[in-house]
């Protein structure tokens, strides 16, 4: 018997088409876009513009995953992926500015 509480068990990892994944993709590639793009005149610009370059490169690998790979849970499970590294990567340029204008006070 199947327990759909479970995380892996929801409908966007199991039937979802992938649209969810890039509207919430979007709109946090957008987020995370606005705020490299005001940190651009921060200690560190190019991790700015390295964050921004990840950002835009993630969100086209979800994308592609959408119209590359077939329906089900492997699509979804690299547009999901996708979605945590465009997150992850933008934390990541976030921190390391932070931490350079610190040093540079």
């Amino acid at each position: 018997m199947r327990d759909r509480t479970r995380v892996r068990e929801q409908a966007a990892l199991t039937t979802s088409g992938g649209a969810r994944w890039l509207v919430m993709g979007g709109l946090l590639g957008i987020i995370c876009a606005g705020v490299l793009v005001a940190l651009l005149w921060s200690a560190a610009p190019g991790v700015a513009i390295g964050g921004l370059i990840a950002v835009v490169v993630f969100y086209a690998a979800m994308v592609i995953a959408r119209l590359a790979i077939g329906p089900g849970r492997r699509r979804l499970a690299v547009m999901a992926i996708g979605m945590g590294c465009l997150a992850a990567s933008a934390l990541v340029c976030v921190l390391i500015i932070a931490g350079a204008s610190r040093v540079a006070t």
